[in-house]
C-alpha cells in the first residue's frame, strides 16, 4: 500500500471512528445515575438490553478502528520531522484504544448475564459491573489526554496541518483530563457544570479527531508522504 493510500484509509477510519462513537453511545437512552438502586440498574437494562449489545459491538470495533487511523497520522507526523511526538501519539493512541475496547466488557456482561436464565441474584455484581462502566473511563480518558496533547504540540510545531487544529487538540485535552477526575470521584450523581464539562470533553474529542481525518483526506497530493527519511536520527 502506498502513502498516499494508507493516508486516505486513515482519514475514512477516523471519521468512522467518529461515527460509530456516536451511534454507540446513542443506541440506548442514557444510563441511571451512578448512585443508583441494583434494581432500578437492571430496570434500565433489561428493556433496552438489544441496544445495549448493539452499542458494546459497535465500541469494540470503534476502538479498532482508532488504531488504523493513529498509523498514517504517526507517519505524516514522522514525515514533518517531529520523530519523537510522532512515536508519543502512536504508543498513547494505540493503548486508548485498546483501553477502549476492553470498557465495552463490564456494561456488555451486565446485559449478557441479565439475558440468562434466572437473571441477577446478587445485587453487588450489578453494581460491580455498572460502576467499573464508568470508572473504566479514566484509564481511556489518560491515555486521550498524552494522545490529544502529543498530536497537537507536534501538528504546532510542524505546521503539518493548520496549528489552529493543534490548539484546539491542545484546548481539548483540558475537559477530557477533568473526565479522569469525574470518572474515579464522583461516586453519587452531581449533574450540573459536571455534566456539561463531561459533554464538552466527549464531543471536543471527536471533533478534534473528525478535524484531523479531514486534514489527513485534504492533504495536497504533491505533499511529501516518504517516512523514511524522517525516521532517520537527526
Amino acid at each position: 500500500m502506498n502513502e498516499r493510500t494508507f493516508r486516505r484509509v486513515g482519514a475514512v477510519s477516523g471519521g468512522a471512528f467518529v461515527v460509530l462513537s456516536v451511534l454507540s453511545t446513542f443506541l440506548y437512552p442514557y444510563p441511571p445515575a451512578i448512585d443508583s438502586d441494583p434494581a432500578a440498574i437492571l430496570e434500565w437494562a433489561h428493556p433496552h438490553r438489544v441496544g445495549i449489545q448493539a452499542g458494546m459491538v459497535l465500541g469494540a470495533f470503534t476502538g479498532a478502528l482508532f488504531v488504523v487511523f493513529v498509523a498514517p497520522l504517526r507517519n505524516r507526523i514522522d514525515a514533518a520531522g517531529d520523530r519523537a511526538l510522532g512515536s508519543l501519539l502512536y504508543g498513547s493512541g494505540i493503548a486508548f484504544a485498546a483501553v477502549y475496547v476492553l470498557g465495552v466488557i463490564p456494561l456488555g456482561t451486565l446485559v449478557f448475564m441479565e439475558g440468562q436464565p434466572g437473571g441477577f441474584g446478587d445485587g453487588a455484581v450489578v453494581r460491580l459491573l455498572f460502576d467499573l462502566n464508568w470508572t473504566m473511563f479514566a484509564p481511556a480518558m489518560a491515555l486521550g489526554v498524552v494522545f490529544l496533547l502529543s498530536t497537537g504540540i507536534a501538528i504546532v510545531r510542524t505546521e503539518v496541518f493548520s496549528p489552529l487544529l493543534g490548539w484546539a487538540s491542545i484546548g481539548v485535552s483540558v475537559p477530557v483530563a477533568l473526565l479522569v477526575y469525574i470518572s474515579l470521584t464522583f461516586s453519587s450523581n452531581h449533574g450540573g457544570a459536571w455534566t456539561v464539562i463531561g459533554w464538552v470533553g466527549f464531543i471536543g474529542k471527536l471533533a478534534v479527531i473528525l478535524w484531523m481525518s479531514l486534514a489527513m483526506a485534504r492533504q495536497p497530493k504533491n505533499v511529501n508522504q516518504t517516512s523514511a527519511g524522517a525516521r532517520e536520527d537527526t
